[in-house]
């Protein structure tokens, strides 16, 4: 996939539905918090395509959010959260600065694989020695309440209100890992929860 179709079927169709998705997520998932809860107090967290920021709300650290979508990160600033206008793939904050690098349902958004390497790296470069990337994808075991089936792995396209076609590629777990094997960063921990995928990693 090219980075146009990325662009019309990802970041176009967050910028039309920015306002109705904020509505719908006002909440973190339970695991986000368990993890969170794990970290060092006051750590430095860059959430990677941060939505409306409803990640930043954890009180018990500082965070930067970054995202493609203005609108999105205009939320974010005006309700008192901290983020930036930027491309996963090239991320405008410094090296080695975050304890910890989240990336929640963003990833499975990239269309190709050379988009993938940059954006690892990318969340490679930002984090400290010894600090963690906290990633998750969609898996392609959806639970009913989703709402959502994946007959294929691979290119997937969801509607958001059976209207606005949302690009999600959803990987085969040995294919992901080998994405992560090529950027040389360590699995420390994985699991699954409610539709998800999630890994963390370390330099």
């Amino acid at each position: 996939m090219t980075l146009n179709y990325e662009l019309n079927n990802v970041k176009n169709i967050y910028d039309q539905i920015a306002n109705e998705f904020d509505v719908t997520r006002t909440y973190n998932w339970p695991w986000i918090n368990t993890i969170m809860d794990s970290f060092t107090e006051n750590s430095l967290i860059y959430d990677i395509g941060c939505g409306n920021g409803r990640n930043m709300k954890y009180i018990k650290h500082k965070f930067i959010g970054v995202d493609n979508c203005e609108k999105f990160v205009d939320m974010c600033n005006n309700n008192n959260m901290k983020a930036i206008y930027s491309d996963m793939t090239d991320i405008n904050l410094p090296s080695n600065t975050a304890d910890i690098v989240m990336c929640i349902a963003s990833f499975h958004h990239l269309s190709n694989n050379e988009n993938r390497i940059k954006a690892l790296n990318e969340m490679k470069r930002l984090i400290k020695i010894n600090g963690n990337i906290v990633i998750s994808i969609w898996s392609i075991n959806q639970p009913k309440k989703t709402r959502v089936t994946f007959k294929n792995y691979g290119d997937n396209i969801v509607y958001w209100k059976n209207k606005y076609p949302r690009y999600y590629y959803i990987f085969k777990l040995d294919e992901f890992e080998q994405l992560i094997k090529e950027v040389e960063l360590k699995i420390i921990d994985k699991f699954y929860d409610c539709g998800n995928e999630i890994y963390i990693l370390k330099k």
